[in-house]
């Protein structure tokens, strides 16, 4: 009897598409917690997908690709601890999948599914070169032969990373991955785990550097949360703040990232964030940022502090910044 109208539960399902828990209560003429009872046991077996959150939930069949059954059931567990702590992978709805889940529906979405076993070696060689260039007991890539490659003046004494935004062939990072869908999707939840991932190696550059004061880039694209304020709620650093503020001069804003010159990028810089003039004496200074792709808006804040407070030495840091470069400033 269950199994039977189970079976008539799918094909309503599949015959309205998505259906709401009530939507199955009347048809079939059961209690609440007989409905969900079976809808539990639907998820488990991976046969249908929940969409949404109370009170607001709807259910359509799993859409499992028909070339599931020929993905190796298993790898090999060292392989799949290295996913665990490397891979993330946030679908188009919004599901939040690690390890090795997450890199087969990464794959399945790209009809890739045949080449698993070779994608996930190639992953892992990927992900290790590029863990090469965290530097051993310090927890950060260094970045500062990347920028002076770049720019003729530069303001900052030194640049760091937590993690690349994006690997080659595999997109985001994982850390890269999380920024992204915390800034778009205003996800609090998001934030404190990036900033718990990069708190301890803040602390470590702070007491490195000798720093004591520091600074946040302010936002370019108005969020009714922002990450950098919720970054620096979480971060409760004591050293004082210098404060910087973005203000533009024309009727339209205009974000740095939608920019794709670097001379652009410099003069939007120099012409839209300004230092409130704070009674601060400082010798070295820590300017964080969530991003970092060419640098040039850090370098261009930090030319301002230089300028307003002359300060021995100005590091700067961000959670993620551009792979892009460092193929041919590698360390050994």
């Amino acid at each position: 009897m269950k199994a039977t109208l189970r079976t008539q539960i799918i094909d309503f399902i599949r015959n309205n598409k998505n259906v709401r828990p009530d939507d199955l209560r009347k048809a079939f003429e059961i209690s609440g917690v007989a409905v969900h009872n079976h809808l539990r046991k639907l998820l488990s077996e991976n046969q249908i997908v929940k969409h949404g959150k109370p009170p607001l939930v709807f259910y359509s069949l799993s859409k499992t690709s028909p070339l599931q059954d020929e993905i190796p059931p298993s790898i090999p567990k060292e392989t799949e601890n290295f996913l665990r702590k490397n891979y993330l992978y946030i679908s188009p709805s919004g599901d939040q999948l690690e390890g090795f889940e997450g890199f087969q529906k990464w794959a399945s979405g790209l009809r890739l599914e045949k080449q698993i076993p070779s994608l996930v070696s190639e992953y892992e060689k990927i992900r290790k070169d590029a863990d090469a260039f965290i530097v051993k007991g310090k927890g950060y890539i260094n970045a500062t032969e990347k920028v002076r490659n770049t720019f003729k003046q530069l303001a900052l004494d030194g640049l760091f990373y937590k993690d690349f935004y994006s690997l080659p062939k595999f997109g985001k990072t994982r850390l890269g991955a999380m920024l992204l869908f915390a800034k778009q999707g205003q996800n609090i939840k998001l934030i404190h785990e990036i900033s718990k991932e990069c708190q301890s190696t803040i602390l470590a550059l702070i007491k490195e550097k000798k720093v004591d004061s520091v600074a946040f880039v302010p936002h370019s694209i108005p969020r009714q949360i922002q990450f950098l304020k919720e970054f620096e709620k979480d971060l409760k650093l004591s050293e004082p703040k210098i404060e910087i503020v973005k203000a533009y001069t024309g009727a339209i804003q205009v974000p740095q990232k939608s920019l794709s010159k670097l001379e652009e990028r410099i003069l939007n810089a120099e012409n839209t964030f300004f230092l409130k003039k704070n009674p601060i004496k400082t010798k070295s200074v820590l300017l964080i940022d969530d991003a970092v792709g060419s640098g040039a808006t850090m370098n261009a804040v930090a030319e301002k502090i230089r300028e307003h407070y002359s300060p021995k030495q100005i590091t700067g840091f961000a959670a993620v910044g551009s792979y892009k470069g460092f193929e041919v400033i590698k360390e050994v």
